[in-house]
């Protein structure tokens, strides 16, 4: 006989807050609910494949009106009816469509990353606090989706409690993003586990090379934390003068001829505030930060009598902070303050294996951005980003995918669109081969339509929910184009 649980007390910990930043995500969701589904089924397929229960139209006529009538419900701030409508789908779940618990919660997994791929261009998904929230809410839901299975006719709770512990493994496995972090090599999954570690240690130190993204990082410990919803401040220490790093962390009394200045310190009060390149900080000043951290107070010969702040400080380097202790950029006062061990950033040469996600996430960036319709990546040109070992890291992939939007003119990316150190030749040596493949002009909207879809199938290796994903249709009008244009 199936538990009876009451409406989790967890459902008031999304606060009125997190509420209010949830409202634009909600409302795109709503909005677009459509596409979101269909991105999420493929996200689905191609995660579960032949194992899974569902079919497509099966997937939409569930989680389509389910998905509007949840969201529409937080949208109303409505937390009942929101916990009513997806227990009672956990029960549906269960009883009508005998889905596995172990499956309907990796599933959810996938539409996390749906609705974060079709929201990315509208909705501010790096604005601080916003992934926090979207974390608890996704949280919240899985637990009312395992209340829903717990309380159907079907369960049986010590079965189904084990299937939770199945499913969070497998979704650790599964995981592509992570509080604005993208990357599924096992370094980047390793990198998400010590996040998870660290989220709640004092004053933690990350490592890693220029361009891997170690601001990100520190946001993602910030938004992991209980300090999520107050402030996050950065400075990056290399791109001040070294004269002026006190004043910027510490601010300074008004003058005759300036008002003053509070400082980082008490303006991140209760927050976070993260330290890029600590190693640029002048020595004195970074004994006057650890006894600021140590004390909790502003000195008093810049704040009156003293001001109490209560700051968690994440510092950041390319050094190891004991290398930078012993080579004299870190002082031994502020090195005790710091968290052991280092927080390390993986380089992309150690992570080749999501150069395509980090392409495909950047080409939706831009063509958002730029209010184009690339679909992809020529394979030759992908082979040669794969080959290539990006001493910027991420951040110049990045800008190599905005150097190829800017001076390509082609809808998928080519060898000679990528600058010239990744393309391996100077642009316009091979004209001749792009114009045989583009045509000097298009002759007819099918002929350009048929040369896009096979170029995108080209770029997938013939991966036609990669394909479908990428020029932003569904698999099933794919597959008629296919068939329309004889691509074979």
């Amino acid at each position: 006989m199936a538990a009876h649980i009451s409406t989790p007390p967890q459902l008031h910990l999304l606060h009125d807050q997190e509420m209010e930043q949830l409202q634009p995500l909600l409302k795109t969701i709503v909005r677009l609910r459509g596409e979101v589904v269909r991105q999420w089924y493929r996200l689905y397929l191609a995660h579960l494949g032949d194992s899974r229960s569902l079919s497509e139209a099966e997937f939409v006529r569930i989680f389509e009106p389910a998905l509007e009538q949840a969201k529409s419900a937080l949208i109303n701030r409505d937390r009942e009816e929101y916990a009513r409508r997806i227990i009672s789908l956990g029960r549906s779940l269960a009883e009508k469509h005998r889905l596995p618990l172990e499956e309907a919660i990796i599933a959810f997994q996938m539409f996390e990353q749906s609705a974060h791929f079709v929201a990315q261009g509208e909705t501010p998904w790096c604005k601080a606090n916003f992934h926090s929230a979207f974390a608890k809410l996704s949280c919240l839901r899985t637990r009312l989706l395992v209340t829903g299975y717990l309380t159907s006719d079907t369960a049986t709770t010590s079965a189904q409690l084990a299937a939770v512990d199945r499913a969070a493994a497998l979704l650790a496995a599964a995981t592509t993003r992570f509080c604005g972090l993208i990357g599924a090599s096992e370094a980047m999954r390793r990198l998400y586990r010590n996040i998870e570690e660290q989220a709640t240690a004092a004053n933690p130190f990350i490592v890693g090379e220029r361009g891997t993204g170690r601001e990100s990082v520190a946001r993602a410990l910030h938004q992991r934390s209980a300090r999520a919803a107050r402030p996050f401040l950065a400075i990056n220490c290399a791109a001040v003068a070294p004269q002026l790093i006190e004043d910027e962390l510490f601010g300074y009394p008004p003058t005759p001829d300036h008002g003053g200045c509070l400082g980082l310190l008490r303006c991140a009060d209760g927050g976070t505030l993260f330290i890029d390149q600590i190693e640029k900080v002048p020595a004195t000043t970074q004994k006057k930060l650890a006894r600021a951290l140590a004390e909790r107070v502003i000195p008093a010969n810049i704040a009156e009598a003293g001001t109490a702040i209560d700051v968690r400080l994440i510092a950041a380097s390319s050094l190891q902070p004991h290398i930078a202790a012993a080579d004299g950029n870190l002082q031994v006062e502020l090195l005790h303050t710091l968290h052991a061990p280092a927080l390390v950033v993986p380089p992309l040469r150690q992570c080749r294996e999501d150069i395509p996600l980090l392409t495909e996430h950047f080409i939706a960036v831009f063509n958002h951005r730029l209010h184009r319709r690339i679909a992809g990546v020529e394979r030759d040109a992908m082979e040669a980003m794969s080959d290539y070992p990006w001493p910027g890291n991420v951040q110049e992939l990045r800008n190599a995918i905005e150097y190829a939007f800017d001076s390509g003119a082609h809808p998928v990316i080519g060898l000679e669109d990528l600058p010239n150190a990744i393309g391996g030749a100077p642009r316009g040596e091979n004209n001749s081969r792009r114009a045989a493949a583009y045509g000097s002009s298009v002759t007819s909207f099918a002929q350009a339509e048929r040369e896009l879809i096979a170029r995108a199938l080209e770029s997938t290796g013939g991966n036609k929910v990669r394909a479908a994903n990428l020029l932003q249709i569904s698999r099933k009008k794919l597959y008629a184009k296919i068939e329309k244009y004889s691509i074979k």
